[in-house]
């Protein structure tokens, strides 16, 4: 985490600004290890491999989604590296499909100069490209998994790899730790669907947008489970900016939460 940007952060569990930020271990980019603490209710937060954890310990619903996804994902290793860098392309589904189609978003959305959250950001492959390809000035990956190759450690291959860099918490993305109208964009590839509070997910994406700030999203599953459109769809009505089919609960509840923000 680079020092400046402790004054995004905001408690997910009161709101309250983070502050007083004690760093235990420092390279050129970034607070490697070490601590921040909330200004308002006190509670500390570690900073590991330059990742901010933001979950609360006690969460078991968070828990056993991080241990099942640990689980589904198995033994990983040093010989997974070349398959990372290459993310997204891999030739197993749904990366034959979701590859080209967050390279179009790419060419449809400018996001240079802006900041952009990327929610249920994962191996971070997507984070790398928004920041690089997409110049963003800004960008944040979110997700509860930090397991490098699975995770948001993964971040530190590309780092080497292209000298990028962009900001990773470990958080959940009901709760963004970001202050209100923050970002000029939030980003997701194929992560919408995993949240079983819709309405919740949506109103806090409308919090941490600014006025005008558009939801970017790609590879969401329709009702026929499969994520069955090729067309980019954009609605200045709703700040929605899409590839592929969605239910149509997302796009109202979303809409709803915009209205009421």
């Amino acid at each position: 985490m680079k020092r400046e940007f402790a004054a995004a952060l905001r408690c997910p569990f009161c709101r309250g600004p983070l502050g007083g930020l004690r760093e235990d271990a420092c390279d050129e980019r970034e607070v490697r290890e070490g601590e921040i603490a909330c200004t308002g209710c006190a509670r500390r937060f570690p900073i590991r491999g330059g990742i901010v954890h933001l979950i609360d310990p006690e969460d078991r619903t968070i828990a056993r989604e991080v241990a099942g996804w640990e689980r589904m994902a198995g033994p990983l290793g040093d010989g997974l590296e070349p398959v990372m860098t290459a993310l997204p392309w891999y030739p197993h589904r749904p990366w034959p499909e979701t590859a080209p189609d967050f390279f179009q978003i790419l060419e449809e959305v400018d996001f240079a100069g802006r900041r952009v959250i990327a929610i249920g950001a994962g191996r971070t492959w997507s984070s790398r490209f928004l920041a690089t390809i997409g110049r963003a000035a800004e960008v944040v990956a979110v997700d509860v998994l930090t397991r490098r190759y699975l995770g948001l450690e993964t971040a530190d291959l590309f780092f080497a790899a292209d000298r990028s860099f962009f900001e990773r918490l470990c958080a959940d993305a009901h709760r963004l730790p970001l202050a209100d109208g923050w970002a000029d964009a939030v980003f997701s590839v194929a992560s919408i669907h995993h949240s079983s509070d819709l309405d919740g997910l949506f109103a806090e994406i409308a919090r941490v947008l600014r006025p005008g700030g558009v939801l970017v999203f790609v590879s969401e599953p329709g009702r026929s489970g499969r994520s069955a459109s090729r067309r980019f769809c954009s609605s200045r009505e709703t700040n929605i900016a899409h590839l592929t089919i969605v239910v149509p609960e997302s796009t109202s509840s979303f809409s709803k939460a915009l209205i009421s923000s």
